[in-house]
């Protein structure tokens, strides 16, 4: 049998030809992407005078992963850049530019359906190469109904199927997976309004004050309003009405206070650390902290180890408690573990194999939670009681929040108006507390399962208001109290000063290195490096003083020294690393203007401290100060060894020969300099 391997000429019409892309993409260093090099004319001054007018905004998402996304006010549409870090140089972030070999959008898409992609890849908007395992990113994502307000801030869960578009009177969520149409070279998404009841309504003057994804599910989303309510819905089973509601009334009974001391202004969800994952933290603008504990969205995924920790922590420290305060709210506590995750109260043997607990929909029919605060931090006797809240060196009000889990230290971060940062650690832990005789609001279906909640959640006024240094803390566990709070630092940003309004500032955590805090604000970026932790460093075996944190500034955006000129305001940021330890911000400017900067995480933990009296030997620093993060060149192992030369009758050469020690010798040579070094650094 014989076969003919004669390739015939294709007779096809072009039309019925594969039109996947025979080249590959291109890669190009992030800050000249096109998108960032080409802006519409008149795009940069509208922006610039949009963001003044807005304060701090920030446009810029991250996936967590290979893909950037960026919201264009001008255009009103959402750019998906696939990115690669530490490609080519291992300092460097380069993006997929676009393809020039399809000019029509209809070929595009009728290419990508010929592909036949899964449904992973194609709700990802990407297109194959050749074959290979590139993939080229589709022009532009665009929202399927008109958005009547202007975006702020933009958020992408955590596995990037839906991206929030948040503004100060209205918020939509854009679902990323799948496509809808297309619409002038762009794929439009289905997008829709979450609470339009509440929020995007005519008559409504409530305005969104902050808004975040809960970090335990992907499809719930907070919101605080104007209105001191925090609200939490549930996309996946409805968007008009939440699923959660909290009616916040910090004022206690009998007592009046300035109604701009009151004012909501931020919130912040709590880490992956006991009770604190059950936490929200609401910031208000006198400086007053509140937690309110335990939220929980009904569905939302938790760790088997975590839940057990804390159900064994109410028995132990909470029911065998000699004070009755302790034993009714370990005991409160326990029930509601109980009934939210009923695996909890199974026997041992039935709970082997679990790894994760999913939260069942529960709330107490005959208590409602306390709205604990506002947290005081612990001071001298003689201090006065309204330092306990806030600095001296604070000045104005608070404009936002950030909670930074680092280790075993809850830290919180409030940033206030006159351009400082106040920097505490929670110095006890949280435990979730509830006003019994005032019972929620609940809703059922016709199974009577509870669909969503709603609650007052009034302070409860604290047996001491100010924490002393004297006062033992073992003796607060579980009896209700706010946790009290330790002051580490601080900062003053020193902005420039304005004399129309005070200064915005916005505060993002590294997520390669949790010491470290970046702070927006219409001068730059500031990067703040914390040395101090003190739970870490007592459970570390290191008797520590507190040491000042790390101001180093990233990007300053002031034009001048002089009062006349005016800052430009930043419109993205994010924050990005890789597996290898290396570290990059990213950010936009008013103009479109895109900045990649490389952060250096060597030696930021560790500063040198020189004493005048007593000199400092180098040598000894390194040995105490090893570095955690491991660098690339150590992953990577010893480089490769070369055999020394050796005779062919090698084997034949006695050990106590002088060409048998000669060998010996340059063996061993060579195993301490490429492994005993290595093994070393």
């Amino acid at each position: 049998m014989s076969f003919n391997f004669d390739i015939a000429e294709s007779t096809e019409d072009d039309s019925r030809r594969s039109l996947t892309p025979k080249e590959d993409v291109q890669w190009v260093p992030l800050q000249t992407h096109p998108v960032f090099t080409t802006t519409a004319d008149g795009g940069g001054t509208a922006a610039t005078a949009s963001a003044s007018a807005g304060g701090v905004r920030n446009l810029l998402a991250w996936d967590g992963a290979s893909r950037l996304y960026y919201w264009e006010s001008n255009q009103q549409c959402l750019h998906r850049i696939s990115i690669r870090l530490g490609e080519p140089d291992p300092t460097s972030v380069v993006a997929a530019s676009p393809s020039k070999k399809f000019k029509d959008l209809d070929m595009l898409l009728k290419a990508y359906d010929e592909c036949q992609l899964s449904h992973c890849c194609s709700g990802k908007g990407l297109l194959p190469l050749d074959n290979e395992y590139g993939y080229q990113m589709l022009p532009v994502l665009r929202a399927d109904k008109e958005l009547n307000f202007v975006v702020n801030k933009i958020s992408i869960n955590r596995n990037g199927s839906a991206l929030l578009l948040a503004g100060s009177d209205d918020l939509c969520v854009m679902y990323l997976y799948g496509r809808s149409s297309t619409k002038e070279n762009a794929i439009v998404c289905r997008t829709v309004s979450i609470g339009s009841q509440v929020y995007s309504s005519d008559s409504s003057a409530i305005r969104i004050l902050q808004v975040s994804w809960h970090p335990y599910s992907d499809t719930h989303v907070g919101i605080l309003s104007s209105d001191s309510v925090f609200r939490l819905f549930d996309l996946s089973s409805g968007v008009v009405q939440p699923e959660q509601e909290y009616y916040l009334q910090p004022v206690e009974p009998g007592r009046s206070r300035n109604a701009a001391s009151i004012c909501p202004v931020d919130f912040s969800f709590g880490g992956d650390h006991l009770w604190d994952r059950f936490s929200v933290f609401v910031l208000f603008s006198d400086g007053s902290v509140y937690i309110l504990c335990p939220v929980v969205p009904f569905g939302s995924v938790y760790k088997w180890e975590s839940i057990l920790e804390i159900y064994s922590d109410a028995h132990t420290f909470g029911l065998k408690s000699a004070k009755s305060a302790a034993v009714n709210n370990s005991n409160m506590a326990i029930s509601w573990l109980e009934a939210t995750f009923p695996e909890v109260a199974q026997e041992a043997t039935d709970r082997e194999n679990l790894s994760t607990i999913k939260a069942h929909s529960h709330a107490l029919f005959d208590a409602s939670l306390a709205l604990q605060g506002p947290l005081r931090k612990v001071c001298h006797g003689g201090e006065d009681e309204d330092l306990a809240v806030r600095g001296a060196e604070c000045e104005g009000r608070a404009v936002s929040f950030l909670y930074n889990l680092v280790s075993k230290d809850s830290i919180l971060v409030t940033a206030w108006s006159g351009g400082q940062l106040q920097i505490d650690a929670l110095a006890d832990e949280i435990q979730p507390v509830w006003i019994t005789g005032s019972a929620p609001r609940l809703r059922v279906d016709s199974f009577d399962h509870i669909c969503g909640i709603a609650m007052i959640c009034e302070s409860i006024p604290a047996e001491h208001s100010i924490v002393k240094l004297d006062q033992p803390l073992d003796n607060t566990v579980w009896l209700g109290h706010p946790p009290p709070l330790l002051r580490l630092a601080i900062v003053d940003l020193a902005l420039p000063r304005k004399t129309e309004g005070s200064s915005l500032i916005t505060m993002f955590a590294d997520p390669l290195m949790p010491e470290r805090i970046y702070s927006l604000h219409e001068g730059g970026v500031d990067s703040i490096v914390l040395h101090f932790l003190p739970f870490t460093s007592q459970i570390n075996g290191k008797d520590e003083n507190i040491k000042t944190p790390s101001v180093h500034p990233v990007l300053s955006t002031c034009l001048g020294e002089t009062s006349s000129s005016s800052p430009s305001p930043l419109s993205g940021f994010a924050s990005l690393s890789d597996s290898f330890g290396y570290s990059w911000v990213v950010v936009v400017t008013s103009t479109q203007e895109c900045v990649v900067l490389e952060m250096k995480t060597w030696n930021l933990l560790l500063p040198i401290q020189i004493d005048k009296e007593k000199p400092i030997d180098m040598e000894q620093q390194k040995e105490k100060d090893t570095p955690d993060i491991i660098s690339k060149e150590l992953l990577s192992g010893p480089k490769s060894v070369l055999a020394p030369q050796a005779s062919p009758n090698l084997r034949s050469i006695s050990a106590d020969s002088i060409e048998g020690r000669s060998a010996l010798h340059q063996y061993f040579k060579l195993f301490h300099e490429n492994y005993v070094e290595y093994a070393h650094k």
